[in-house]
Formats: C-alpha cells, sequence, structure tokens
C-alpha cells in the first residue's frame, strides 16, 4: 500500500495528458491539499498550453507561444509534480498499475487520470507531400501562421469551429479563402441553422466563398498541394489547404484494457471510469453523464474540460460516499472578426430554434434552441453581455415564452 491510501487517498497519481484538463487536475490536486506524488506525462515537447489562441490569436500573429502557456516551469516545479514531455504514453499496464511510455519509461500509479484529448480526424484520401495541415497543436498553428506569410490562397475543408475560426483569421489577414462544407451552413449541429446561415453571411461579407453543400473529392498536386477538386467538378486553386473534419479521442495507447472506449472512456458523473476505480478521465477524451444527453458524450468544450479537472482532483481525495458531481450546463464561445457567438446547453438535432431578442440593426440577436416549448440550448450571436440570461433561461428550463420575457 503506497503511503495515502491507508486514509482513502491515493499516493501516486499520474495524469496522462498535458492538456487543459491535465494541467488543471494536477495543480487542482495540489490546491486541495494532496502530499502525494503527481506526474504529468505530454506526448508534445511543449508545456501545457492553452488551445483557443491558437486558431485566434497565434493565426493572427497577435501572441508569441509562450503566451499560451497554463503553467510555468516554476509554477509546475513549485507544486511539486513532476513533468515528463515529448514522452507518449505507449500501453496501460492495467493489471500492474502502470504507464508504458514511447521512451520504455515505466511509471507506476495508484490513480490515473487519462487527460489525452482528441486527435483530428485524418483525410481518408492521398494528399501531397506538403501545403496540407490539421490545425489541433501548437505546432500547427505555428507553421500555419508562417505560411500565411507567404500569402497563398486558402482552402479550408470543413466548417466547424477550427474551419470557421481559421477561415476568419485567414481572412483578416486579407488572404484568398474558400471553405469547403457538405451541410448548407456552418457549424449547422453545434448552433442551428438560423444560427449557421447568419455565421455564412457574416464570412460572405468578409469576402469568404462559401461552397455549402459539396463535398471533396480529390486533394491534387505532387509536391505541394496545388488544388482542390469538389463533387461538382470544381477546381479550387490552393498552396496551403486545412482539414477540419472533427477529431476522434487519443485512447489507441488503452486498448485491450478493461475501459470502455466506444468514443472516449466511459466515466460516471464523478469522473471515475465505469470498469476500473483507480483510473479516471476528463476533458476531449472523457464520455461523462451530460444534462440533456440519455448516454454519457464527449463534449469537446474548454468550460467542460475546466470543470471536469475541478471535480476529479476534489474526488481524487475523497470516500466514494462524498464525491461530487459535476453539474455545469455545457457552453462555448467560437469568434469571428471580432464577433463573439456564445452557445449554452446541448440541443437536439431536431430541436427547433427560434430568436428571442435582436439588436436594432437586426445582425446580432439572441435565440433559443427548444424540443417542444422546453429551452434546451440558447445562443447569443454577438451580444455577450446577454449571457448571464440565456445561461439562466437554460439551467432553469425555461419556456420560450420565459426566455422572450427576459428581454422585455
Amino acid at each position: 500500500m503506497s503511503p495515502g491510501e491507508a486514509d482513502g487517498a491515493p499516493g501516486r497519481v499520474v495524469v496522462v495528458g498535458a492538456s487543459l484538463a491535465g494541467v488543471r487536475t494536477a495543480l487542482g490536486l495540489r490546491r486541495a491539499g494532496f502530499t502525494g506524488t503527481v506526474t504529468l506525462v505530454g506526448a508534445e515537447p511543449w508545456l501545457p498550453y492553452d488551445r483557443p489562441p491558437l486558431s485566434k490569436q497565434v493565426l493572427l500573429g497577435e501572441w508569441p507561444a509562450d503566451r499560451t502557456r497554463l503553467a510555468s516551469p516554476e509554477q509546475l516545479a513549485e507544486q511539486g509534480i513532476e513533468v515528463r514531455l515529448g514522452d507518449p504514453a505507449d500501453a496501460l499496464d492495467e493489471q500492474g498499475r502502470a504507464v508504458l511510455l514511447g521512451s520504455g519509461a515505466r511509471i507506476d500509479f495508484d490513480a490515473l487520470v487519462v487527460a489525452t484529448g482528441a486527435a483530428p480526424r485524418p483525410w481518408p484520401f492521398p494528399t501531397p507531400a506538403t501545403g496540407v495541415y490539421d490545425l489541433r497543436r501548437l505546432d500547427d498553428a505555428l507553421a500555419i501562421r508562417d505560411a500565411f506569410a507567404g500569402t497563398p490562397r486558402v482552402v479550408v475543408i470543413g466548417a466547424g469551429f477550427i474551419g470557421t475560426e481559421l477561415a476568419s483569421a485567414a481572412a483578416r489577414r486579407d488572404l484568398s479563402v474558400d471553405v469547403v462544407e457538405p451541410q448548407p451552413v456552418p457549424l449547422a449541429a453545434q448552433l442551428g441553422t438560423v444560427a449557421g446561415a447568419a455565421l455564412l453571411d457574416l464570412h460572405r461579407r468578409h469576402g469568404v466563398r462559401f461552397h455549402a453543400g459539396r463535398g471533396v473529392v480529390a486533394v491534387r498536386g505532387r509536391d505541394r498541394v496545388e488544388s482542390v477538386e469538389l463533387d461538382d467538378g470544381t477546381l479550387l486553386d490552393a498552396d496551403l489547404v486545412v482539414v477540419g473534419i472533427g477529431v476522434l479521442p487519443n485512447t489507441g495507447w488503452l486498448r485491450g484494457s478493461s475501459l470502455d472506449l466506444a468514443d472516449g472512456i466511459r466515466c460516471a458523473a464523478t469522473g471515475v471510469s465505469t470498469t476500473n476505480p483507480a483510473i479516471w478521465a476528463v476533458g476531449d477524451v472523457a464520455r461523462w453523464p451530460v444534462p440533456g444527453s440519455v448516454e454519457p458524450r464527449r463534449v469537446e468544450h474548454w468550460t467542460s474540460a475546466v470543470e471536469q479537472a475541478g471535480v476529479v482532483a476534489y474526488n481524487l481525495l475523497q470516500p466514494p460516499g462524498a464525491r461530487r458531481s459535476a453539474a455545469g450546463v455545457p457552453y462555448v464561445w467560437t469568434d469571428h472578426y471580432g464577433l463573439k457567438v456564445q452557445l449554452v446547453g446541448l440541443a437536439a438535432a431536431d430541436d427547433e430554434t427560434t430568436v428571442v431578442h435582436r439588436s436594432p440593426d437586426g445582425e446580432r440577436f439572441v435565440a433559443v434552441r427548444h424540443a417542444a416549448d422546453r429551452v434546451s440550448a440558447a445562443l447569443a450571436f454577438g451580444m455577450p453581455e446577454t449571457l448571464p440570461k440565456i445561461r439562466g433561461a437554460v439551467r432553469s428550463g425555461a419556456t420560450v415564452a420565459e426566455a422572450a420575457a427576459l428581454f422585455g
């Protein structure tokens, strides 16, 4: 038995994934008074960094790389957190309670927190050797930022959060930008078609050419990318292509374990895995119960990662009967040309959308998503001052009329 286990707390905690969720868990343990060993393992050579600025301030050249740091070397050392960077987890010895690293090192644990996040879904077809990028890691953002300096013709495949924010950054740098998206509007699954249509109009007003309802059949070029061919035969000239077609949870190193890995690690509302009480998961790799969803699901939001890290850091030091559950309402934001779009809650694909408030010029608005008459989610399109009201409407399960009444 390791020191600390006698009183119910683990003696050795290993956090795999130097992500937002990972570093917040490690620091949260120290803030909660944990005196055992904490080891933070990261696959990348970088210190833990924040991802939202990658598609915004970093691409625009407004922030240097070190401004994205979530913790300094001094802060981590002061907290007694051992950091092992550039050495990814390669396998799990579940029976022996150890993480095996790519270097061959073995790290024993009493409790393991998996915070390995997600990786870009790979493009399924052959691509030229250079000029085609993902945007997930700091290295990706720095490479794309540097490529922007050559005034390339940019084609973005996929109009999700990353794709649309990258298009905004490229357009703000006066680059030629085409976006290809199979759905009629961007971010339809996340924001609904009303906000998606407004976002489409915003991008077009800033010179972005959207090819909505179209697919890509080939990315062409020999050594470098030269063009992108669409499913209607259109050829888009391209010097730089960014693929943003979703992500997959980083669980490959856990194959063969007892963990339920169907679209991430299935967890209880306390963050502990449903199959092994010594293994926990946080962030984009984890499936937690979520208000409004029948099944646990991954919620790839910054605020969810922060909340989950806090819950797990607390619960690791508690007996099962004293643990708490995550209770936050999902929240995400996205920035385009200086306009902020904020979404609270979780809507089903077939939920209706009703606009309950508009600015005098009609370009900014608040809308609610609802099943029957009950609000499941709400969004503010360019109206950040309304966030407390829409959050309250979602938390209370307001009717559409009650939500509208909040704005007079």
